[in-house]
């Protein structure tokens, strides 16, 4: 499972990638494990839309683990019994919210 997330104000975001061991999905898709984080490291700080033609943001290598652990309560094709069966999910930085992206109605 890989989780990309475009939340970079998150205190579990290096890099877009999520640190996070588990994590919620609400019932409106929202990731309810965001945490804004007080001190920005030096990963989160990128901002691709002002550099997009200058050079590349950079990402933290593909996180491949069996061992993360998505609850979610959207009616997602992916949800089975409450649990995230994705490859890996996205997460998109919406202005007042971090929106599962993988989302896709059952």
């Amino acid at each position: 499972m890989d989780l990309k997330c475009k939340k970079l104000n998150c205190v579990y975001n290096d890099k877009y990638s999520c640190m996070k061991k588990e994590i919620k999905v609400s019932r409106t898709c929202e990731c309810d494990s965001f945490e804004a984080a007080k001190e920005l490291k030096k990963g989160q700080r990128q901002d691709a839309s002002k550099t997009m033609f200058e050079a590349a943001p950079d990402f933290h290598p593909y996180r491949h683990s069996k061992n993360i652990n998505i609850e979610c309560d959207a009616d997602c094709l992916y949800n089975q019994d409450k649990k995230c069966h994705a490859n890996g999910i996205s997460v998109c930085s919406c202005t007042n919210c971090a929106l599962c992206t993988t989302f896709i109605k059952d």
